[in-house]
């Protein structure tokens, strides 16, 4: 006679207190491994999961610091389009920023609710054919990602202004 591994006992109560039913099965023995092999294979799908998806889209938001109240009193349209600050994060891991009037390119690197712009073009130039000072103003630029779907934009080339909040452009946006 072939040697059985060992008999699972399966403990149920029911809704009656001090009724217990033990169930002695050989199947459990075969099914338990694949039970758990199962289980840990849908964890390390789930936490190998690329973030990218969530974050590809259009961002719109302002910069109200770059002109001040009365010059926007003044003249909104200019004022508006002065402030206006747009990243367009692509699904190749690519970025495209407009803010001020002037467009940078680069790469992006995500972890969970952050991510890292990293600048390689300046007005379509490469970063490393601009002069040393340009280059230290485009430091990477941290992005954190907010409960409501917004983007915290923070540039340490800013010099300690706010943090800008950037939301996804919707159908209804302009």
């Amino acid at each position: 006679m072939p040697k059985r591994g060992p008999v699972f006992t399966i403990l149920a109560q029911t809704s009656h207190p001090g009724i217990i039913f033990r169930i002695k099965s050989p199947v459990a023995n075969n099914i338990l491994p694949l039970l758990l092999a199962l289980f840990f294979v849908s964890v390390a799908l789930t936490a190998c999961q690329d973030p990218t998806p969530n974050w590809v889209g259009e961002y719109r938001g302002e910069n109200k610091e770059l002109v001040s109240e009365e010059l926007a009193n003044e003249n909104p349209i200019l004022a508006s389009s002065v402030r206006l600050v747009i990243l367009t994060l692509k699904s190749d891991r690519t970025f495209v920023l407009s803010r001020g009037g002037m467009q940078t390119e680069g790469n992006y690197s995500l972890s969970d609710k952050k991510a890292t712009l990293t600048t390689t073009k300046i007005l379509g130039q490469p970063i490393e054919n601009q002069p040393e000072m340009v280059k230290k103003q485009n430091a990477p630029i941290h992005l954190t990602r907010m409960n409501d779907g917004s983007i915290q934009f923070e540039d340490p080339a800013d010099f300690g202004r706010d943090p800008i909040k950037l939301v996804p452009k919707t159908i209804d946006s302009k």
